[in-house]
């Protein structure tokens, strides 16, 4: 028997099931069936029935939190094309983190195109393309984690970096010496620079971070190419 939290949705899901097939009129010759999918474990089963195509049952199952306060993995939506041309949902997935620089970060690789423009007819599954920081060509979109009194190596990619902080707050340090604290919600765009991230809070840090292709800076004569870390 299921018990805790695992239990009580079980529960709540039996009951569910109950009141869908009960609004759509169903008797004992009408069965439903929960159809498997990633996207139910995480709270958005699906009751397939004669009368109800897609008929979804809301109780959303709150995901595991680690001591940091943070998600341990990424839910990812994906659409795609069906061989009509119908808009279509690919499979959900869970991805989960990789640890770096000695467990000072850790990085979740969401997706990847190997061109630009991208091929959007290329079923490769973009979380699964070996790439270092950046992709030449491409882009790269992934999520970092970065422990409290973490600071990362200075690195510079050639490409133009879109980095959206989603929790807690964060200082971008350049070459310079300049630095900005990039709070919740805010927005850098990185065009190339030599930088560092410093947490210098108590709290992990969540960044969404977009990697795209771009020409090499010659500035002085000397190109400014890649300056990369551990990823």
């Amino acid at each position: 028997m299921l018990t805790g939290e695992r239990g009580e949705w079980a529960r709540n899901l039996q009951s569910a099931v109950s009141r869908a097939a009960g609004d759509a009129g169903s008797s004992a010759a009408m069965p439903y069936q929960l159809r498997a999918s990633p996207a139910h474990v995480l709270g958005a089963p699906c009751i397939d029935g004669p009368d109800m195509m897609h008929r979804f049952v809301e109780f959303p199952i709150p995901l595991k939190k680690e001591e940091s306060g943070m998600s341990p993995d990424i839910l990812r939506f994906l659409t795609r094309h069906d061989e009509l041309g119908w808009a279509r949902f690919a499979p959900d997935r869970q991805l989960g983190f990789r640890e770096v620089d000695g467990g000072d970060a850790r990085f979740s690789l969401v997706w990847t195109t190997d061109r630009s423009p991208a091929d959007n007819a290329d079923e490769t599954d973009g979380a699964d393309r070996a790439v270092s920081l950046a992709l030449k060509g491409g882009s790269v979109l992934r999520v970092v984690d970065i422990r409290p009194g973490a600071r990362s190596p200075m690195h510079r990619t050639v490409s133009i970096d879109y980095g959206i902080v989603l929790e807690g707050e964060i200082v971008l340090e350049l070459d310079s010496g300049e630095e900005r604290t990039v709070p919740q919600g805010g927005i850098v765009i990185q065009r190339g620079t030599n930088h560092a991230w410093v947490n210098r809070t108590e709290n992990w840090v969540r960044i969404v971070f977009v990697l795209l292709d771009a020409e090499p800076l010659v500035i002085g004569g000397q190109t400014l190419g890649d300056i990369d870390v551990d990823h």
